[in-house]
């Protein structure tokens, strides 16, 4: 038996994903659970908070975004894509309706809502560039509309774009999240620019954590 000099690209690939996003033996509800947890942490506050109450929306969204995204078509412009997306974001708050813990609202915000809903999109994206797709009818609805898909907002992102530094997760009005999207800043595909600048914003933040911790590792020497 011949061995390998060293672990093969493909192992490599096969072990970040799962790091990433679990088991994808059903690529389309890995991508909406980790996207799940993108939005949730630190954000969702619900009034009833056991498992079973919890689980239950859960399930339910999730079902909902599967759903979207199995019945996506081939889109024509940005602004047909718009109002389909939309349409889930508005699913989305009224599957949470009276739900939430909050004084402003009783359900997800649109930020929230679009977080979710773009995240899924995007982890679709990466895996279908990845080559880990065998979906044909999912790969050709990514591939076609690769080009009108939105950039999940976030702290990084609302950075890279020079808009106003406010809370993603406080985003409420889905013509306001719209500005976001056709910032000027953007100059090339929108999630092709999301991602370099999504990391450059990453690694600003991580160094400036590592300089805090070396600080503090100095003082108290």
């Amino acid at each position: 038996m011949i061995m390998s000099k060293f672990m093969e690209e493909q192992h490599a690939i096969d072990f970040l994903v799962f790091c990433v996003l679990g088991n994808t033996d059903d690529p389309l509800v890995a991508c909406i659970d980790r996207a799940y947890r993108d939005m949730a942490s630190h954000t969702l506050q619900l009034k009833n908070k056991n498992d079973e109450n919890k689980y239950a929306l859960r399930y339910e969204a999730s079902k909902k975004i599967k759903e979207w995204i199995n019945n996506l078509k081939i889109f024509s412009s940005q602004e047909e894509f718009n109002n389909d997306h939309k349409k889930i974001c508005e699913a989305l708050q009224e599957i949470y309706k009276g739900s939430i813990k909050s004084e402003n609202a009783d359900t997800i915000t649109i930020g929230q809502a679009q977080k979710w809903a773009n995240m899924a999109l995007k982890y679709l994206c990466v895996l279908n560039a990845l080559g880990k797709l065998k979906d044909n009818k999912l790969k050709d609805m990514l591939e076609n509309n690769y080009k009108f898909f939105h950039i999940p907002i976030d702290r990084y992102i609302i950075k890279a774009l020079k808009m106003p530094n406010i809370f993603w997760s406080k985003i409420e009005e889905y013509n306001n999240y719209l500005k976001y999207q056709t910032s000027k800043e953007i100059t090339e595909n929108k999630l092709d620019w999301e991602n370099t600048k999504w990391i450059e914003q990453a690694k600003i933040v991580e160094s400036d954590g590592y300089r805090k911790y070396c600080k503090s590792q100095d003082e108290n020497i």
